[in-house]
């Protein structure tokens, strides 16, 4: 007994002193833990996987309003996405002489201001969705590795005009009734903006009926972009061609092209399959 002592009686007394801290500390080391995790929340810790969730859920249907009976889903947007082609415009009058381009291509240039035209129903606000999508990476697709993962934002410049609406575009970006969460970490898309590399997605410009109400939104977007193109971020904005005066004039504009036959008939049938797939899941 005496020699098992000898030899293990240090290692017991340590681990006695051990176990005695361990108590005593217990709790002031469960409220430094807990204190150093709402700090790394408070920077953005784990933000960036909830934002894409959030995102995923709101725009991974197609939005298209009255066309679904009750109980059955929208069909899911990247499996009906028919690749659109655009024109480059000038003055927003488009140039059918030139050959067409797809979708991803406005992508191509250096100059990172971008604004798509077309009619109702062309696929503007449908393409945003679909972007979003992307770098998010809920649908695969190359664009996202060639831009290195940009960090998507997207909100509706309509609800700049809501009362309860937050007066700036950051704002607008970070709303919680824009992102679908209830808490956003205090300066995370301003950190993120002047990090660079992130994509801007602001829908319907002609969406702000008012004419005053137009121009002090124009305003704002020229601010905002004013103060983050410089770090390398993009910025695309839709609107529909009759709603366009080149209120930004220093952006590229292009203008979607209407479906061709062979459009209409692909997006139907995918349409029909998932349509299809939604009444078999809801009457399971």
């Amino acid at each position: 007994m005496a020699n098992f002592w000898q030899e293990n009686g240090n290692a017991i007394l340590v681990g006695v002193i051990m176990l005695v801290l361990g108590v005593i500390l217990a709790d002031p080391l469960r409220s430094l833990l807990k204190w150093l995790w709402k700090q790394l929340q408070s920077l953005g810790f784990g933000f960036q996987k909830r934002y894409y969730e959030a995102l995923n859920s709101e725009h991974h249907r197609l939005e298209i309003i009255g066309t679904y009976s009750k109980g059955v889903q929208p069909p899911r947007l990247k499996e009906i996405f028919v690749s659109l082609r655009m024109h480059a415009s000038v003055g927003g009058e488009s140039k059918e002489d030139a050959p067409p381009i797809s979708w991803e291509q406005i992508f191509d240039s250096h100059e990172r201001r971008v604004v798509i035209l077309g009619q109702p129903g062309a696929g503007k606000t449908t393409l945003l969705h679909y972007l979003v999508l992307v770098f998010t990476g809920h649908v695969s697709h190359p664009l996202r590795a060639r831009l290195k993962s940009p960090l998507p934002m997207y909100a509706r410049l309509r609800d700049l005009s809501l009362p309860e609406a937050p007066q700036t575009l950051l704002g607008l970006l970070e709303w919680p009734r824009t992102i679908k969460l209830e808490r956003v970490p205090n300066g995370y898309f301003d950190r993120r903006l002047r990090n660079g590399n992130c994509v801007v997605l602001l829908d319907g410009l002609d969406e702000v009926l008012d004419r005053g109400e137009q121009e002090r939104v124009v305003s704002l977007i020229e601010t905002f972009v004013n103060e983050y193109a410089r770090y390398g971020n993009w910025f695309i904005v839709t609107c529909r061609s009759a709603g366009w005066e080149n209120q930004l004039s220093d952006f590229r504009t292009y203008t979607v092209r209407e479906f061709d036959p062979d459009d209409v008939r692909r997006f139907i049938g995918v349409w029909y399959r998932e349509v299809l797939r939604s009444e078999k899941l809801a009457n399971q």
